[in-house]
């Protein structure tokens, strides 16, 4: 790491859930792209999901309800607190949970001062993006979108993996139970369990991305659609990874190529049921530019 270079200004990757933003992030890491030390399975930087968790929860929102947090940044005197906290927390010995150890010691704490191409990838971007904005004004923005069917499927289909492995947890220890009553899917309600609430939900967030994207400045937001890169990770790749100031040689994009499975590319189109979510919702999903 060149540590004498320029500091550059962060990717910052967004988009509903199951969107395939962590497609994208493993394709930027490929190609030298810092998204963090202590990363979740999800290629989520812990560090700034926390941030940004804290932040929602401030809000009285949370990922599937994120409804509130519009009013929450309408006021410029809460964006203005909270950025300074954020700011300070940033420059707190906490950064070390995203720099890890070598890159916290050569930049003295600063991530700020990293210069290589680094940034970091989390849903709740899409509408916490202001506050990120306010202390990176320079950043860039990867907007990351998916046909509506294909990511309702997909949050439908992991909220019920997530609730059977409670159930499970559970059933091995009834002792459990008022923990595990607490905490995960069985803790709450949740939009996603039904295809319907989750369409609902990647409508939110396509949404407000399209509400973001118009205030941003020209040139430094690209919106990859999920099927596009699928179609041509080589071409698409090669785009993205300059656009994130990456190594976007076509031998990087060819080994990510590899792994791509672009049966993904409208996977509601083998099931009919999904087929008819997606009759049903035609002209939203026409609004967004994807066919029924």
């Amino acid at each position: 790491m060149d540590v004498q270079a320029p500091p550059r200004p962060p990717v910052i990757i967004l988009g509903a859930h199951r969107s395939g933003t962590s497609l994208v992030v493993r394709l930027l890491e490929h190609c030298g792209f810092f998204a963090g030390w202590w990363l979740e399975s999800n290629e989520e930087a812990r560090y700034f999901v926390r941030l940004n968790r804290m932040l929602m929860r401030k809000a009285g929102a949370r990922w599937d309800r994120p409804e509130a947090f519009r009013d929450f940044v309408d006021s410029a005197t809460t964006i203005d607190m909270y950025t300074t906290v954020i700011g300070d927390v940033l420059r707190s010995p906490a950064a070390l949970a995203y720099l890890g150890p070598r890159r916290y010691l050569a930049t003295r704490g600063r991530i700020g001062a990293l210069s290589i191409p680094w940034g970091w990838k989390d849903p709740r971007n899409t509408f916490t993006l202001p506050f990120w904005l306010r202390l990176f004004p320079e950043a860039k923005v990867v907007e990351v979108r998916r046909h509506g069917v294909d990511v309702a499927a997909s949050l439908s289909a992991r909220h019920r993996a997530l609730v059977t492995r409670d159930v499970n947890w559970l059933r091995r220890s009834q002792s459990a139970f008022f923990l595990g009553s607490a905490v995960g899917p069985l803790g709450r309600a949740s939009r996603v369990a039904s295809i319907e609430g989750a369409f609902a939900v990647w409508l939110e967030y396509v949404r407000e991305a399209e509400r973001q994207r118009r205030s941003h400045e020209a040139g430094r937001w690209l919106q990859v659609r999920y099927e596009d890169l699928l179609d041509d990770p080589v071409g698409f790749g090669q785009r993205l990874a300059a656009f994130a100031g990456c190594d976007a040689s076509e031998e990087n994009c060819s080994q990510f190529a590899a792994s791509v499975d672009a049966s993904r590319r409208y996977a509601f189109r083998h099931d009919r049921s999904l087929q008819n979510v997606a009759v049903d919702h035609a002209k939203a999903l026409e609004r967004f530019g994807y066919p029924a």
